[in-house]
């Protein structure tokens, strides 16, 4: 559920692919874009316009994400976070001081945090997870073991309370074919993902930015990305990493994706975001 930070690069998808409609059983998203009067779907208005880049079933859809590149090794979260707000047509500027003063969390930022930081902006998320706190045996894990005794009260507190103050938060794991479903529909997602799997699937490229290893001996280097699109034909997922120091969207196959972020560490987290 932690964050760290590593220049991850993938192959660069540059410009918006053509589109191909194609069939799709992917199951709908749970409460996805309901009105609060009797239940009535209702498609974001950022995408009402026909934009075939945007059909459910295209075969290909690039959702064109404002960058961000992290400033310090361990903030990749809040930069994604100001990517979603860029986004939406909001305002980023109070995340590194503000927001970040109020959560409380210094430099170990919990996607729990990027939960509530968006709710303070009043975006629409919900926050996928298979466990609801702390997972106890991460105090074993390297990647964790130096903050998870400061950490771990304050993260199952923020759990506790998520639903009094407004975060949606689910335990339950989430299939590649909804987060494509989710995706069809003009929303994007913040996933954390072991960084280490795509180095090791993915032809690694200097990207020229932070190095954030914190141990390169670690079996687990969490980071997160914003995941904007995908190509079924190519069977692959599209996503703007914040590690980079420039705008492009990287691209992964969908097997290495799930890998990623299905690896002991993520708790496979995942947080939707709705435009509307």
């Amino acid at each position: 559920m932690l964050e760290c930070v590593q220049p991850v690069t993938a192959s660069v998808n540059r410009q918006h692919y053509n589109t191909t409609n194609v069939s799709t059983t992917a199951p709908s998203v749970d409460e996805c874009l309901q009105k609060k009067n009797g239940g009535e779907s209702k498609v974001p208005v950022r995408c009402k316009a026909a934009d075939p880049r945007r059909e459910e079933n295209a075969a290909s859809l690039s959702i064109p994400i404002p960058f961000q590149s992290q400033k310090y090794s361990w903030d990749c979260g809040l930069a994604c976070c100001s990517m979603v707000l860029r986004y939406l047509g909001k305002d980023d500027s109070t995340i590194y001081n503000t927001d970040l003063e109020q959560l409380q969390c210094g430099q170990s930022v919990w996607t729990i945090h990027l939960a509530y930081l968006l709710k303070y902006h009043g975006v629409v998320t919900k926050f996928f997870t298979v466990t609801l706190g702390a997972d106890k045996n991460y105090a074993e894990q390297k990647f964790y073991q130096s903050h998870f005794d400061s950490d771990e009260a304050k993260i199952n507190q923020l759990f506790e309370s998520a639903h009094r103050n407004g975060v949606s938060v689910t335990k339950q794991s989430v299939e590649l074919q909804t987060i494509l479903q989710h995706l069809s529909l003009g929303n994007i997602l913040i996933c954390l993902l072991d960084s280490l799997v795509l180095t090791q699937n993915i032809f690694y490229e200097k990207c020229g930015h932070l190095t954030c290893f914190r141990d390169s001996r670690s079996s687990y280097q969490g980071h997160f990305v914003v995941v904007c699109g995908y190509n079924k034909i190519k069977q692959q997922i599209y996503y703007k990493n914040p590690a980079l120091n420039h705008d492009e969207v990287s691209s992964c196959s969908w097997k290495t994706f799930d890998t990623a972020r299905k690896r002991y560490g993520t708790d496979e987290d995942l947080l939707f975001i709705y435009t509307s």
